[in-house]
């Protein structure tokens, strides 16, 4: 068994890093306490058997390599990620290198010294996978999905963008959004609203919906529905940009309010064209009850009935020019 001397022997106990010292063939030789506790094993329990019990078979053919390197070179720099066997099943992610030892009488040793990093590559695990879903959900989004940063740099382009804008994603990504799909007309006013956000926190635009043209790649311009949030990232201000293709429904809208007004000049020239005898019949009988000299009880009921008629005209005519 492997002896230390004392000057090391409590940084060896007490240091928070896996240790262990392995003989030529593998075999483990002494592990410190730390190594026991996030194993769970004891050295008494391991003591004399081989490391590759102890790592886990994705890593062992890695671990035997660099290890073979290490006894036949000496170089050590390089930094190997291994898995490790707890004792009860689960998998440890150690951090590491592994350097050779020679002891009096030039008994070789190999000593490894990993940090356990399981916790970290979980989360870089589930970090991933929230990137993964949250990249199918902005690629498959309904919608053009763009993101920018606050140097409006283009950094999210998906498949909606493509089809709407012309542009691939190859295009557009690291590309200036003004140059890419903002018609000339509206760039500077882009540029002073984007100043004037980063040095006040002003955006007039931002969390809402508002109608506008955009640039298509063929460069004619075309309506589009657009949405801008923006969110704080370390520091960096990025914004996202929800965008609908809104020219079919701007067709229909104008098509619509030309059938409307033509509709309402029709309604407007029926209804004068009504009232003009209305009031030649109003005029008439007005003649008749002064200058006849019966009873005019059945005249005065007509030209009752008649104003009635011409008030509801009236009625009528005012509702077309209001709508």
């Amino acid at each position: 068994m492997l002896n230390f001397d004392n000057h090391f022997k409590d940084l060896f106990d007490h240091t928070n890093d896996l240790i262990h010292f392995l003989s030529l063939d593998g075999n483990i030789q002494i592990v410190n306490s730390s190594w026991s506790k996030h194993l769970g094993y004891t050295l008494d329990e391991i003591e004399g058997q081989s490391i590759y019990d102890i790592i886990a078979p994705e890593s062992r053919e890695l671990y035997q390599t660099y290890r073979q390197e290490i006894i036949n070179e000496g170089n050590s720099d390089r930094m190997v990620e291994i898995s490790f066997l707890k004792k009860n099943g689960k998998i440890l992610i150690g951090e590491g290198q592994i350097g050779r030892v020679i002891t009096k009488g030039n008994q070789l040793y190999t000593r490894a010294v990993f940090r356990d990093i399981t916790f970290q590559k979980l989360r870089e695990k589930e970090n991933e996978e929230v990137r993964y879903r949250l990249n199918k959900f902005i690629q498959y989004a309904p919608d053009a999905v763009i993101v920018i940063n606050e140097n409006e740099l283009i950094s999210e382009w998906n498949y909606k963008a493509e089809a709407i804008f012309g542009f691939s994603a190859v295009e557009a990504l690291g590309q200036k959004l003004d140059e890419m799909i903002i018609p000339l007309h509206y760039r500077e006013a882009h540029r002073v609203g984007m100043a004037r956000f980063l040095t006040t926190g002003e955006g007039p635009v931002l969390n809402k919906t508002i109608e506008i043209t955009a640039l298509h790649k063929y460069g004619h311009e075309f309506a589009i529905s657009l949405s801008i949030s923006n969110v704080n990232i370390d520091g960096v201000w990025v914004f996202i940009a929800f965008i609908a293709d809104i020219t079919e429904r701007k067709k229909q809208e104008y098509k619509v309010g030309a059938q409307h007004n033509r509709l309402k000049e029709i309604a407007q020239i029926q209804s004068h064209e009504i009232r003009g005898p209305v009031s030649s019949i109003i005029g008439i009988l007005a003649l008749m009850r002064d200058n006849y000299n019966g009873n005019k009880e059945y005249l005065v009921m007509m030209e009752t009935a008649v104003k009635q008629l011409d008030e509801k005209i009236r009625t009528i005519v005012k509702y077309t020019e209001d709508i």
